[in-house]
């Protein structure tokens, strides 16, 4: 486990957060097999928990106000359903409903793309929102592409 905690690291090059996680799911696998005591509590993958940064309200003025049309819209959709970045990624106008003010997060296997835990859910979207998004599908039938962007590391 050592040893794969270190392939992990080193050659997957995976955050320290993700290396936990996949070798926490290893364990329970081999826990659920019959599997216990391979590794000591010292031995695990170490990571810092880090605080989410917190945009203050000017900030987000200033971004919006830097923002184009669509830029605004895309930033919005972010803030105001709290999806993840392939959440949105994989978002099409049938996840969205603008009568009932949600939108729903779905398995997509026309892209090979699975929701988080593989679980789907629907979320409501403020009202306003609804309405920016039913303007957006009068004039295109997109919605807004997510900006490009380099990965950013921990």
């Amino acid at each position: 486990m050592l040893k794969y905690a270190a392939f992990l690291r080193d050659e997957k090059e995976l955050e320290p957060r993700t290396c936990w996680n996949k070798f926490n799911v290893t364990l329970l696998f081999l826990k659920a097999q019959g599997v216990r005591g391979i590794v000591g509590k010292n031995d695990w993958p170490k990571f810092v928990e880090e605080e989410p940064e917190i945009y203050e309200k000017e900030d987000l003025e200033a971004l919006f106000a830097a923002c184009t049309p669509a830029e605004k819209l895309l930033f919005q959709f972010y803030q105001q359903t709290g999806m993840r970045e392939q959440e949105v990624i994989y978002t099409t106008w049938p996840d969205v409903n603008l009568t009932k003010h949600t939108v729903t997060l779905r398995w997509k296997p026309e892209y090979k793309w699975t929701p988080k835990n593989s679980k789907e859910r629907e979320m409501p979207i403020p009202k306003q929102l609804a309405d920016d998004l039913k303007q957006r599908r009068r004039r295109t039938e997109r919605l807004p592409a997510p900006l490009p962007h380099k990965r950013m590391s921990a």
